[in-house]
């Protein structure tokens, strides 16, 4: 099994698939999928590309089992 991901600054999607693609042939996966166009702007969108990936070429989402938030530890205040 091989991981995949998709991220931008808020998330990230971690997507699994029996062949190896190499970062190319992701990539032109991922931009097969029209750019969302808001206000001016055109993004790609990750949930678009998610399911095109899923429903076209079988991909799987892996769902974490645990996360942590890496921000400041509120823990270490408390000392």
């Amino acid at each position: 099994m091989y991981h995949y991901s998709l991220y931008d600054q808020c998330i990230e999607i971690i997507l699994k698939h029996t062949e190896k693609f190499s970062q190319e042939q992701f990539e032109q996966m991922c931009k097969e999928v029209p750019l969302l166009e808001c206000e001016g702007f055109k993004n790609y969108d990750d949930l678009a590309i998610c399911n095109h990936l899923i429903n076209r070429y079988g991909f799987q989402q892996i769902e974490p089992i645990a996360e942590f938030y890496l921000s400041y530890d509120d823990e270490s205040e408390k000392e």
